[in-house]
C-alpha cells in the first residue's frame, strides 16, 4: 500500500522544505532552461505547480496572470509563502483552482 503522503499533503512539502538543498542543482538547470524560454503571452497556466518548490520566482515574475491549478489543498498557501513576495514586487496577478 502506498503512502498516502508521497504527493501533496504537509509531510511531502515538509520533505520538499527540508531536502530542497539537494536538489538545487535541478533547480538552477531548470531556471536556467526557462530563462531561455520567450513566452509570447503574459499569462501562464500552470497545472500541478504544486508549491511550486522547482520553479524560479524571476521566471514566474514574467506574467502578469498566473492562473494555477492543484488538486494539493496545501499547494495555494505553500506557493505564495515561496513566490509570493516576487509575484507581489511584480504586481502579479495570481489566482488558484
Amino acid at each position: 500500500m502506498a503512502d498516502r503522503d508521497t504527493t501533496g499533503g504537509w509531510l511531502w512539502h515538509l520533505r520538499a522544505f527540508f531536502r530542497r538543498s539537494q536538489w538545487y542543482p535541478t533547480t538552477e538547470l531548470i531556471a536556467e532552461w526557462l530563462e531561455g524560454v520567450q513566452p509570447g503571452h503574459r499569462e501562464l497556466l500552470l497545472i500541478g505547480g504544486s508549491a511550486g518548490w522547482m520553479m524560479s520566482s524571476t521566471w514566474l515574475q514574467r506574467f502578469r496572470k498566473i492562473d494555477l491549478i492543484d488538486v494539493d489543498p496545501h499547494a495555494s498557501w505553500l506557493f505564495r509563502l515561496n513566490h509570493g513576495r516576487a509575484l507581489r514586487a511584480s504586481e502579479s496577478h495570481l489566482q488558484f483552482f
